[in-house]
């Protein structure tokens, strides 16, 4: 019922029409039942794991280990521009 009044409300400020329940919505995954509504970024996630070749990558709650000091010899000397060009798309 508040989904609904919502939907109408949106639609009277602005022009649209009502094409049902929304699945999904920039990018966020949305499931919604009568006590709550979840919004989930799941997709969004592969998408981006997919893109950079890390989809075979494990999770782990730190990136690195505790207390490692990055040094300028931990970097490439020449940036690789492929790489640097897919992170900033």
């Amino acid at each position: 019922a508040a989904m609904h009044e919502f939907g109408t409300a949106l639609l009277t400020r602005f022009s649209g029409t009502d094409e049902g329940p929304v699945t999904s919505y920039l990018g966020l995954e949305v499931s919604a039942n009568d006590s709550y509504t979840h919004l989930s970024q799941a997709s969004l996630a592969r998408d981006i794991l997919a893109r950079h070749d890390m989809t075979d990558c494990n999770p782990c709650k730190l990136p690195m280990e505790p207390g490692r000091h990055l040094l300028d010899s931990d970097r490439p000397a020449v940036p690789d521009v492929l790489r640097r060009q897919k992170y900033q798309e």
